[in-house]
């Protein structure tokens, strides 16, 4: 069967066109690999089959909040109430203070820093105060505040009523002449003060006193 010149395909031109084409596949393959050559797999392992290193990213590593400073307890940390009980303020040893009135619990809260026997409040709703201490008793806003349980707290909350207090003693007369009796003092209190009293003694002992004594 004879071949048409037409229909043939000119050899060299057709093997350079395939050469160039492979040239372009190997030269592709090539930059779409990795360093080195090498061309990761579609799970991203490389051809020895590790996986490559994720960037370093910065560790956040919790810390523990700065201790606070501890701050000395003082001789006036604990509950002052008024006598009637009606307002009660308690001093808390961190510098603290919480206050009650009536039925009305934490009134009145805030800071307060003490100096020698004088104390200072700064209340949270940006008022401040201050007081004066006196052993047992705190003056503060025009009330007396009183220890809660201490013996002046015990005679306030006797405001207005009779107080005995009965006691021994061995006093000395006129002319240096000792002797020994049993009293009875009534007090009437009033704001923690003793507004009137009254004595009792015993008038045996009293009776022999003055016969004991020689009278000018």
């Amino acid at each position: 069967m004879a071949i048409s010149r037409r229909n043939r395909l000119p050899v060299r031109p057709y093997l350079g066109s395939m050469l160039s084409g492979a040239c372009l596949v190997v030269l592709l393959g090539a930059c779409s690999g990795g360093p080195g050559g090498e061309n990761p797999a579609a799970d991203g392992t490389g051809q020895d089959g590790r996986r490559p290193s994720p960037p370093a990213t910065a560790l956040h590593i919790p810390t523990s909040p700065a201790p606070t400073a501890d701050v000395s307890p003082h001789p006036y940390v604990g509950m002052w109430v008024t006598a009637d009980g009606h307002i009660r303020q308690m001093l808390l040893p961190n510098g603290r203070y919480d206050e009650a009135r009536g039925e009305r619990e934490s009134a009145y809260t805030g800071s307060y820093r003490i100096t020698g026997t004088r104390i200072e409040y700064d209340d949270d709703t940006g008022f401040s105060a201050d007081g004066t201490f006196d052993g047992d008793i705190l003056h503060h806003g025009g009330y007396l505040f009183y220890r809660e349980g201490s013996d002046a707290h015990r005679e306030a909350r006797a405001d207005g009523a009779i107080a005995p207090i009965r006691f021994e003693g061995d006093p000395t007369a006129i002319g240096g002449v000792r002797h020994h009796n049993e009293y009875c003092w009534v007090r009437q209190l009033e704001s923690g003060k003793v507004v009137r009293c009254y004595t009792l003694l015993d008038m045996v002992a009293g009776g022999e006193l003055i016969d004991r004594i020689e009278l000018p």
